[in-house]
């Protein structure tokens, strides 16, 4: 898997563009519009932003006949949010479980970083970051998962 790189707020583009295996560019293309285009000028930082949504994605992957499918990190349920609870209480049962799905397969990773959501590539093995980084599932330096969309 080729590790892109970007210092703009292009997470997800660039995670799914190393696991579609296209460039980032020609995957922007594909999208038909540019995410860096400012559509809410009053707003503040990133929320300025055109961006882009993990649904358009599966769609550029549907139309290469690539699909994908989601495992969440600590999927929970309840009948509202003050009765929600998690499925795998166990730390080591969650991790085991999602590394299960993770193993020898490529995905991206959408998580948690100081700074709000972002999105990686996980090449079967390791973390690509589009920030510039490669490192384990919990060696990163400012990375937690949440969830995987994994290649199928």
């Amino acid at each position: 898997m080729r590790h892109y790189m970007t210092t703009k707020p292009l997470c997800m583009l660039y995670s799914f563009a190393m696991v579609l295996d296209i460039d980032p560019l020609d995957l922007q293309d594909k999208l038909n519009h540019d995410p860096m285009e400012i559509i809410r000028p009053l707003a503040k930082d990133n929320k300025r932003l055109r961006c882009t949504h993990v649904q358009e994605m599966f769609d550029v992957a549907h139309d290469m006949d690539i699909h994908f499918h989601n495992v969440e990190y600590a999927p929970c349920m309840g009948y509202g949010a003050s009765e929600a609870f998690e499925i795998f209480e166990d730390v080591g049962q969650r991790f085991g479980r999602f590394m299960s799905y993770l193993r020898n397969n490529q995905a991206v990773l959408i998580g948690e970083t100081k700074t709000g959501m972002h999105a990686v590539a996980w090449t079967g093995k390791k973390i690509l970051d589009p920030r510039g980084q490669s490192y384990g599932i919990h060696d990163g330096p400012d990375f937690e998962p949440l969830e995987a969309w994994i290649k199928i």
